[in-house]
């Protein structure tokens, strides 16, 4: 490991070469493990999140238990949401439900400019909990936020759909208007990751989860153009910002048009096929299927493998899932890929 101003994931990130490529995973603060469930016996979900110091030991966990190159936050992409008037809840068994969604355009016009830093001021002081707890680790923290028509789906929807139809519905049928709650919401996200960036992390991700719900040209107009002026209204320009979108190993083209430092490419194509098509200045990460880590250990061997020999001579490759760990995943299957990855040379 480099010096505390760099790591092995912020080089990668860069673009720089390293001996091993990075690991970390998507969702690795939570569910599948028994440290989070013990936590979670005693406090709901949003508790957890708006409690800095729970948000802190939640963060670490995954740290303390197997060695990550880099902590991604413990938080939600739905704080955002709540923050602009919409509140939820986390269900058990069913995912986030919201006490009111959008039903009429004049909602959307009613929506205020907020004060972020107020607002969510419990995730800023979440990161300045996280931080000196990091250190001895010697590893970064990565920020988040979902994409404006993730957060915008769930809004007017309520709830996950497996379809957007209510969503999909009313930007048919209220374009202008639909552009306009996507306006807002980038504008509070852009601040939102600024603030997180001040407060510490040293990367950010935009997770547009339900972009692969578009057709290319929507994919361009609702989410892509948001996704770049986000990108385009974070002040720290040194600071590597990573674009997920489910779908991305073929939307790759389009997404790489918000000019990201790094891409976060899902498990349905081969990286093989897809990285000579990224340019070198773009890192890549992923993209294990997140299923893999239920298959027997030998399989799960083969797979990662795999991976790594195909991204070998890339610099800039972060090892990660293709989507976000899943709940009951085995405990050792997450334990051989960190050490799969950590053992694994580039050079060799």
């Amino acid at each position: 490991m480099s010096s505390q101003s760099s790591s092995l994931f912020l080089d990668a990130a860069n673009c720089i070469n390293t001996q091993r490529p990075p690991i970390w995973m998507m969702r690795q603060a939570g569910r599948y493990m028994d440290a989070y469930q013990q936590i979670r016996k005693n406090h709901d979900f949003l508790t957890m999140i708006k409690t800095p110091e729970l948000a802190a030991e939640i963060t670490l966990q995954p740290i303390e238990r197997f060695g990550f190159d880099a902590a991604i936050l413990f938080s939600d992409i739905l704080v955002v949401c709540e923050a602009l008037g919409f509140p939820y809840k986390l269900v058990e068994k069913k995912g986030p439900l919201f006490d009111k969604s959008i039903e009429t355009t004049t909602q959307i016009d009613d929506i205020k400019t907020i004060d972020v830093k107020n607002k969510l001021d419990y995730v800023f002081k979440a990161i300045k909990e996280i931080l000196p707890k990091l250190a001895p680790h010697q590893i970064p923290l990565i920020g988040f936020s979902g994409a404006p028509f993730t957060l915008a789906s769930y809004m007017i929807e309520g709830k996950s759909s497996p379809n957007l139809l209510k969503c999909k519905t009313f930007y048919y049928q209220n374009p202008k208007s639909f552009h306009k709650l996507l306006d807002k919401i980038a504008d509070v996200v852009i601040t939102y990751l600024n603030l997180q960036i001040e407060a510490g992390v040293k990367a950010v991700q935009i997770f547009d989860t339900w972009a692969c719900h578009l057709n290319d040209i929507e994919l361009n107009q609702l989410s892509i153009s948001y996704i770049s002026k986000i990108i385009n209204g974070i002040s720290n320009k040194r600071i590597p910002v990573s674009v997920f979108c489910k779908g991305s190993s073929y939307t790759y083209t389009e997404i790489l048009k918000t000019n990201p430092s790094i891409i976060s490419l899902d498990w349905n194509n081969s990286l093989k096929n897809i990285k000579h098509n990224i340019p070198k200045n773009v890192a890549i990460q992923g993209n294990l299927d997140p299923l893999l880590l239920f298959a027997p250990k030998d399989k799960l061997r083969i797979e990662v493998t795999k991976i790594l020999n195909e991204m070998k001579d890339r610099p800039g490759y972060i090892f990660n899932l293709g989507h976000g760990i899943l709940p009951k995943t085995p405990i050792e299957n997450v334990e051989l890929v960190v050490k799969l990855v950590q053992s694994f040379s580039n050079t060799h």
